[in-house]
C-alpha cells in the first residue's frame, strides 16, 4: 500500500516532498542498481559547446530507432515527461505502477512551486530511471529465453515422431471402409520468414562485445557536473563521460575561437545555458577529484569524440538526412565505449600482474652527517693507566678500515628506458625489468672497459 500523500496546498515553498512517508526514499536509495549477474554500462554525454547540441539531437535519433538491442538512453525531455505523468496525485496508481514512483510526486511538487531541482533530487531521478531501464532488459532476455526454449522443444518433438511401441494394429472388421490415422509428416527447417514476421537477426546491429556488460545507457541533457558524484553515492556508477564537439571549418582545431568562452550574446534563455555548459566543464575535475582513497570516481573515464561533418541547414530540416547522420555518430559514440572496454581490461591486467617490490632508498653523496664537527666536540679526560697506553698504542699503529664510497642515483638509464619503451605497459613483468636492468649494466661496463682502453 502507498504512503499517503500530502496535499498540494499544505506543501511550503522551502522545497517539502509530496510524500508523507519517506520510506520509498530509503528504499530508492538503498536499492541495487548492478548485480552479479546484470551490469551496466552508464556514460554521460554533453556537448562541449550550445552549438553541439545538433550532434545529441541526431544522436538521439539513431538510438531510438533501435538500431542496438542493448543500448538504452535516459534524457532530459523523458524525465519530464514522466515527472508529469507518474507524478500527478490525482491518477490512481495501478498494481502495474513501477517502484518508487513516489519520487515523481516529490519532483512535480517542487516543479509546480517554481522551484529547481537540487542535484539530489535530480539523481533519484535518474536512479529511478535506470531501475526501469534494468527492470525492462531483464523482462526481455527472460522473454527471448523463453522463446528459444520453446523453438528447440519444437524442434525436437518434430525431428523424433512417436512410434506406436506394439506396431501398426490392423483395422478392425466393422471399420474396412475407413482409412487409418496419416502419420504426422514433421517440418522442415527453413530460413523464410511468414508473412508480417519480424526478421530479428536483420533489425539490431549487434556489435556489443559478448564479455562486456549487459546493457548500455547513455544519460543526455543534464548539465550538473555534481551529478556523477551524487550518482556514485547512490550506487550507480558512471563509467564515462563523454564530450561530444564538432570541427567547424572557421574554427582550427585546439583553438577557443567559436566556443562558449567568447562574450555572451543571445537571450536570457540562451546564455544561461552556455554559462551551464562551461560550468559543467569547468567543475567536472575537481567533482572527480573529490572521491575518497579507494572511491570509483576515480574510475570514471573522460572521453572526446570529434566530428568533422557539418550539417547545412537543408540536412537539419530533413528526418532522413538527420537520421544518416546520428546512425554515423552513433556508431563512433559505441566504438568509443567498446574501446574504453578494452583500455580498462587492459589496466586491470596489468594491476592483477603488477608486484611491487619495496626498494631502500639511496643517499646522495655529501649527505651524511659528521658527528665530530667543532661545535659539537666534548673533550673529555680520563686517567691514564698502563693497559690504556697499550690498547691506546694498538689503536694508532692499526690503520683504520677504509670508509665505503658513498653511492648515489645519478645512474645512466637511457638504455634501460629505449629497451622498456619498446614493450607495452600491460606486458611488463619483473623478469622483463630485471633483464633491461642487466643490460643497462652490461652496456655501462662495456662502455667503460672500451674507455680505459682507448684512452
Amino acid at each position: 500500500m502507498p504512503p499517503k500523500r500530502v496535499k498540494s496546498g499544505t506543501v511550503s515553498g522551502a522545497g517539502a516532498t509530496a510524500v508523507g512517508s519517506k520510506g520509498w526514499e530509503t528504499g530508492l536509495t538503498t536499492a541495487p542498481f548492478e548485480e552479479e549477474t546484470w551490469k551496466a554500462s552508464v556514460s554521460l554525454v554533453v556537448g562541449e559547446r550550445l552549438e553541439d547540441e545538433e550532434l545529441i539531437g541526431a544522436l538521439l535519433l539513431a538510438i531510438q530507432q533501435p538500431l542496438r538491442r542493448l543500448f538504452s538512453v535516459v534524457t532530459w525531455d523523458t524525465t519530464l515527461e514522466k515527472i508529469h505523468e507518474l507524478g500527478n496525485p490525482k491518477i490512481k496508481k495501478t498494481k502495474d505502477a513501477p517502484m518508487f514512483y513516489e519520487v515523481m510526486e516529490a519532483a512535480k511538487v517542487l516543479l509546480d512551486a517554481g522551484e529547481e531541482l537540487s542535484c539530489d533530487m535530480l539523481g533519484k531521478l535518474l536512479k529511478f530511471q535506470l531501475l526501469g531501464v534494468k527492470t525492462n532488459d531483464q523482462q526481455r532476455r527472460a522473454t527471448e529465453m523463453r522463446a528459444s526454449e520453446e523453438k528447440s522443444k519444437g524442434k525436437a518433438g518434430n525431428a523424433s515422431p512417436t512410434k506406436d511401441k506394439g506396431g501398426a494394429k490392423p483395422a478392425a472388421k466393422g471399420d474396412k471402409g475407413k482409412k487409418g490415422s496419416e502419420p504426422s509428416v514433421p517440418t522442415k527447417d527453413t530460413k523464410l520468414k511468414k508473412r508480417g514476421e519480424e526478421d530479428e537477426t536483420n533489425k539490431y546491429i549487434d556489435d556489443e562485445p559478448d564479455d562486456g556488460p549487459q546493457h548500455y545507457v547513455l544519460v543526455v541533457g543534464f548539465q550538473q557536473a555534481q551529478l556523477v558524484s551524487v550518482l556514485d553515492s547512490l550506487g550507480v556508477h558512471v563509467s564515462n563521460v563523454i564530450k561530444l564537439t564538432s570541427q567547424r571549418p572557421d574554427r582550427p582545431e585546439g583553438s577557443l575561437e567559436g566556443s562558449d568562452a567568447k562574450p555572451l550574446d543571445g537571450d536570457a534563455e540562451t546564455n544561461i545555458r552556455r554559462r551551464q555548459r562551461e560550468q559543467f566543464w569547468g567543475q567536472l575535475e575537481g567533482v572527480l577529484n573529490s572521491g575518497s582513497a579507494f572511491s570509483k570516481l576515480f574510475d570514471v573515464a573522460r572521453l572526446s569524440h570529434t566530428t568533422k561533418e557539418i550539417l547545412s541547414p537543408q540536412d537539419k530540416d530533413s528526418p532522413e538526412a538527420m537520421l544518416g547522420f546520428g546512425t554515423r555518430l552513433f556508431e563512433d559514440v559505441a566504438c568509443l565505449i567498446y574501446d574504453c572496454l578494452d583500455w580498462r581490461r587492459q589496466h586491470q591486467h596489468y594491476l592483477n600482474n603488477m608486484r611491487l617490490v619495496q626498494v631502500p632508498s639511496v643517499p646522495r653523496a655529501g649527505s651524511r652527517t659528521t658527528q665530530d664537527s667543532p661545535a659539537e666536540t666534548v673533550q673529555t679526560t680520563t686517567p691514564q693507566t698502563p693497559g690504556s697506553k697499550k690498547r691506546q698504542a694498538q689503536e694508532e699503529t692499526t690503520p683504520a678500515d677504509p670508509e665505503p664510497a658513498a653511492l648515489s642515483t645519478d645512474v645512466d638509464m637511457r638504455y634501460y628506458n629505449d629497451l622498456l619503451d619498446q614493450i607495452p605497459p600491460e606486458a611488463s613483468s619483473v623478469p622483463l625489468i630485471l633483464h633491461c636492468m642487466l643490460e643497462q649494466v652490461l652496456f655501462c661496463s662495456l662502455h667503460t672497459t672500451l674507455e680505459q682502453v682507448l684512452f
